[in-house]
């Protein structure tokens, strides 16, 4: 499907990735520090080019009417975006704020755009699937919250069927407490909320070692042709002896 003209409505879904330029030395820092900055900067931009495909193979396939949009940060000209502007994904600015007053101002956006159903999703996930696409939306049929919880304590994805912007306030991002927290606020403001599947982020250097493990199976059952940059990355980290 089109993204069609930047400033148009949006029929149904909207599926936002929050993403970074892949900036060296301003991404995936932690996992710097035991791969350098290079190395963990070039992994980060394999990871833009797996998520946008695979969110445009989600978009390809899904009955819904679906708008893919890339939450930029500081430059929408940036190179590091270049996958998304090649499959026609719109460019929102995130704009100011946490990390909270940006998604709730994003998701608000979106409604505001005639969106039914809103996804959010970053960029630190890479071997998220449209499984993960499909669940979420789905789970939006009997409640109005649907987060996908991760590993370590927050979420990689949330789905709303309405703008809620309480479920971004008052939340200690990048702790491991994010989940916990907006679950008790989608409760405090009787908000039905699905917990998903847990997944993973790709931020240490012990998470990129499950990764590499994960990948194996990955893609024997990958849906689309997402994952293959970063699986190629892991590859030429392998032979650079980043594993040894």
């Amino acid at each position: 499907m089109s993204q069609g003209p930047v400033n148009s409505r949006i029929e149904d879904v909207a599926v936002v990735v929050f993403a970074k330029p892949p900036d060296e030395g301003k991404v995936k820092t932690r996992l710097a520090r035991d791969i350098g900055d290079a190395m963990a900067t070039g992994l980060y931009r394999c990871f833009l080019a797996d998520i946008s495909a695979m969110v445009s193979d989600f978009v390809a396939r899904s009955d819904a009417a679906v708008t893919p949009i890339v939450a930029y940060n500081r430059d929408a000209q940036h190179a590091g975006y270049a996958e998304f502007r090649r499959r026609g994904f719109r460019f929102w600015d995130q704009g100011e704020g946490d990390l909270g007053a940006r998604m709730a101002a994003v998701s608000q956006r979106c409604f505001d755009a005639g969106a039914r159903r809103v996804v959010i999703i970053g960029a630190d996930s890479p071997t998220l699937s449209p499984r993960h696409l499909r669940n979420a939306l789905e789970a939006l049929d009997a409640h109005d919250i649907a987060l996908g919880a991760s590993f370590d304590g927050g979420y990689y994805l949330v789905a709303m069927r309405r703008a809620s912007p309480q479920i971004f306030k008052g939340i200690d991002w990048s702790t491991d407490q994010v989940l916990a927290q907006t679950v008790a606020a989608c409760r405090a403001s009787s908000l039905l909320c699905a917990t998903l599947e847990f997944w993973y982020d790709v931020d240490t250097f012990g998470d990129l070692i499950f990764l590499k493990t994960h990948l194996l199976s990955v893609l024997q059952e990958c849906e689309s042709e997402s994952v293959l940059a970063t699986a190629r990355y892991l590859e030429k980290l392998d032979a650079a002896g980043v594993f040894s």
